[in-house]
């Protein structure tokens, strides 16, 4: 998946805490960051992940120990892909507050969340063809009536 692709697929993507966003992935949309700061004020409580699509974009939260983890994304990605990836932007910011370096997350944010990205859709594949691969197994001698 080349950084174009990762652009028109995931639009932004921040950690924040409260009001205070403490990582950012923007993919260069000018307009979007006053539209985050209306979103994270108004996060929804007793969730703890939210996801809403409007038009063509999907706007997902993943809340966690006073974190708010949120992203705008592409629909054509669906809710499941796009909790897998809130979860693994989740781990790779705990992972870097519990080894005190914030300079290695401000460096990587758009290869962070290309490989990020990569890793949720491989795995996809790979669980829709063992389902498939199941059902092919059961269903082998199953045939229509007409």
């Amino acid at each position: 998946m080349q950084m174009d692709s990762i652009q028109n697929i995931v639009y932004y993507c921040c950690v924040a805490k409260g009001n205070r966003v403490l990582y950012t992935y923007d993919a260069g949309d000018q307009e979007i960051e006053a539209l985050v700061a209306v979103f994270l004020e108004r996060t929804p409580p007793f969730h703890i992940w939210y996801f809403k699509t409007v038009g063509q974009r999907t706007y997902g939260f993943l809340m966690e120990d006073g974190y708010v983890y949120f992203t705008i994304v592409d629909e054509v990605l669906g809710n499941a892909r796009v909790l897998r990836l809130l979860e693994h932007v989740k781990d790779g910011f705990k992972k870097v507050v519990k080894n005190g370096s914030r300079s290695n997350l401000a460096s990587s944010n758009p290869i962070c969340i290309e490989e990020q990205l990569r890793m949720v859709l491989a795995i996809d594949a790979v669980i829709c063809l063992v389902l498939f691969g199941i059902w092919l197994r059961i269903f082998h001698d199953f045939q229509c009536i007409r």
